[in-house]
């Protein structure tokens, strides 16, 4: 505190990219986490940490926390500390509906949303009419691709042609400029707007976000597993389209 006041601090927190959190020991007060406090604690918040990751490790760290701050009241010599009011967040509690992925948001948002709603209520959309819960993701760099499957949706997304390069490139560019500077057709470039399918890519589970990839590393089907998003591949028979 003061951010993240509310039901759901450590959701918020991993959401929006924190690089720590931590507990704060304070007096309650008339409003919702607003009171003087007695002591604060912090820890790093990993790239890949979730919030079940982070829970874990500040209830370990809160119960030492509760502990200091019941000797400092009963010994009588603490003093109390103000909230800065003026650098207050809210931390909401986060409804299932709420932890749907948005593929407009920018590729790190997204990864940060899936890491923020881990272990609940856990993020989803729906692949061909079937909620596909996503537990683990990463955001994937497109110098780390060689070979990738059909991004334009003339061919199939499980056996499509496979090209050496990628290019992100607005739907504004010509496919002039594309072929010229690029050597290969323009509809086996991925377009930023194209939000409708997943991607095989290189055997990846690969989405396409406002300004790149992300590969969603843990997924589970509506009836199914949990299973790595390589495995989801192999065995998935469907149409990779989503909404």
């Amino acid at each position: 505190m003061p951010k993240y006041r509310g039901a759901a601090p450590i959701h918020w927190a991993v959401i929006r990219g924190e690089s720590e959190t931590g507990v704060t020991i304070f007096f309650l007060d008339e409003q919702v986490d607003t009171g003087k406090y007695l002591l604060q604690d912090r820890i790093k918040i990993g790239p890949d940490d979730t919030t079940g990751d982070v829970y874990d490790r500040l209830m370990k760290i809160g119960a030492n926390s509760m502990v200091h701050g019941v000797e400092m009241i009963a010994s009588g010599k603490y003093s109390l500390i103000e909230q800065d009011h003026a650098m207050s967040t809210s931390a909401p509690k986060i409804f299932p509906e709420q932890a749907k992925i948005d593929l407009n948001k920018s590729s790190l948002e997204v990864v940060n949303h899936i890491r923020g709603v881990n272990p609940f209520p856990t993020a989803w959309m729906l692949l061909d009419g079937k909620k596909m819960k996503v537990h683990r993701a990463r955001v994937l760099e497109v110098n780390q691709i060689e070979d990738f499957a059909d991004l334009d949706g003339k061919y199939d997304n499980n056996k499509g042609g496979r090209i050496n390069r990628m290019h992100l490139i607005d739907e504004t560019e010509s496919t002039q400029n594309m072929n010229d500077t690029y050597g290969f057709s323009a509809h086996y470039h991925l377009r930023r707007n194209e939000l409708a399918t997943l991607l095989n890519v290189d055997g990846k589970l690969v989405a396409k976000c406002a300004d790149g990839l992300v590969e969603f590393t843990e997924v589970q089907l509506e009836g199914k597993r949990l299973t790595s998003g390589e495995d989801f591949l192999r065995g998935y028979q469907g149409d990779l389209v989503i909404s």
